[in-house]
């Protein structure tokens, strides 16, 4: 058995005569220790599993929730460093699930309102209750991508499998949320908010049937789509938006690689003056220490080669033509406590058209770029992912814009 899978070999066959004696290691020991052959359990039959039952007491669900842990932890804010104490608490069974996590901004740069920052957590059978204040986060410490942001929120969401088949699955969600003190837009960084309050509701289902081959990396085959609609309530004005993704790929000749079509699109109704009714794109999205998936230029919303949502629209229209490499693998690479066991490259090439109905306001970006993830593991069990990329796109009639990234992933 090799990476590229099982390969035939050929045995010549004869006889032999100097075929060599067996040594049964058990036979030895009972030669060498006698005493083990009195080591016996007895017959099963002989227990009263009447008499070995400990207690009998009903299953209480939320009530039997229990502290679990209690940790410090650091975190980013606004380019500042929180610390604070995270707690963990669930039930024996592990369908409740409760996490909260305080910290504080011992810094004068930010506002008394904001120096707090809470996020509390509940799950429970595909149920998901999220309240925040002032949202902060450990991986905003490390590079461009931000999730923290002022202000308060609470959401609920469901989520569930329809089935999972391998190689085919098809799952959905449900969300709705509420957000109040807003500067930022909760899923945009760069982009500031209209008005400081608003509600949202989404949905989306999506399914995939993929495969790869034995030795394979990643999927190397198949299709995957997604759909998802969204509504924006600001100031008693009702923004929808909605987007489907359709990834299709198959394999090469050459071994393990593939070629992929990803086509995206999405659509908003809405000024295009208003930043709750528009698209934004941009990046890689990868932050220096991270822990979301490694080939973040897949979403639709990313774009590399130009800054963080810096590519807007009402709608958009997007395809990306990629390539992967066949993955090559390292016998010896590093050390017995670090060392590295493949690496793997990608290709591609990506164009994306905003407000495409109307020939005034339409914008053209295009970009070409790779990346190369390395898979690291450390101490023999710990696995991680050092990913580099460099990306370079132009708008139409613009000059040429270039991206490096450099992202490891550690869980």
């Amino acid at each position: 058995y090799t990476a590229s899978g099982f390969t035939p070999v050929a045995f010549h066959a004869s006889a032999r005569e100097d075929v060599p004696a067996i040594s049964y290691l058990g036979q030895e020991t009972v030669e060498k220790h006698p005493v083990v052959t009195t080591w016996l359990l007895g017959s099963p039959l002989k227990i009263n599993y009447d008499s070995v039952k400990v207690s009998e007491e009903m299953y209480g669900g939320f009530s039997d929730v229990r502290l679990g842990s209690i940790y410090p932890v650091v975190e980013g804010f606004k380019n500042t460093v929180a610390g604070g104490l995270r707690l963990n608490a669930g039930d024996q069974l592990g369908l409740h699930r409760i996490d909260l996590t305080a910290s504080y901004s011992p810094t004068l740069h930010l506002a008394a309102s904001e120096r707090l920052h809470v996020i509390a957590r509940y799950r429970s059978q595909g149920w998901g209750f999220t309240a925040t204040y002032n949202r902060a986060d450990f991986y905003d410490l490390f590079g461009p991508t931000k999730v923290s942001r002022k202000g308060y929120s609470l959401g609920i969401t469901y989520k569930d499998v329809i089935f999972n088949d391998p190689p085919s699955s098809m799952d959905y969600a449900i969300a709705l949320a509420g957000y109040g003190g807003l500067e930022r837009l909760p899923d945009y960084q760069n982009v500031a908010a209209s008005f400081d309050r608003f509600y949202t509701s989404s949905a989306h289902m999506s399914y995939k049937r993929v495969r790869k081959t034995l030795g394979g990396i990643e999927p190397e085959q198949g299709i995957s789509w997604e759909v998802q609609g969204q509504g924006n309530l600001v100031r008693n004005t009702f923004f929808p938006r909605a987007v489907a993704t359709l990834d299709a790929g198959t394999l090469l000749p050459i071994s393990h690689s593939s070629i992929w079509l990803r086509l995206a699109s999405g659509i908003s109704r809405g000024e295009r003056s208003e930043p709750f009714a528009n698209f934004y794109l941009g990046g890689f999205g990868n932050n220096w220490v991270d822990y979301a998936d490694v080939k973040r230029y897949r979403n639709y919303e990313s774009f590399p080669g130009v800054s963080l949502n810096e590519i807007r629209g009402t709608n958009f229209a997007k395809a990306t033509v990629e390539w992967t490499l066949p993955p090559v693998r390292f016998r010896r690479f590093g050390f017995p406590a670090l060392y590295c066991t493949w690496a793997h490259a990608g290709l591609f090439a990506s164009v994306v058209g905003t407000n495409v109905d109307d020939v005034p306001a339409q914008t053209t970006y295009g970009t070409v770029g790779g990346q190369v993830d390395m898979k690291i593991v450390s101490f023999s069990r710990l696995d991680m992912t050092i990913s580099f990329g460099y990306a370079r796109a132009a708008q139409r009639h613009a000059r040429a814009t270039e991206e490096w990234m450099v992202s490891l992933k550690i869980l």
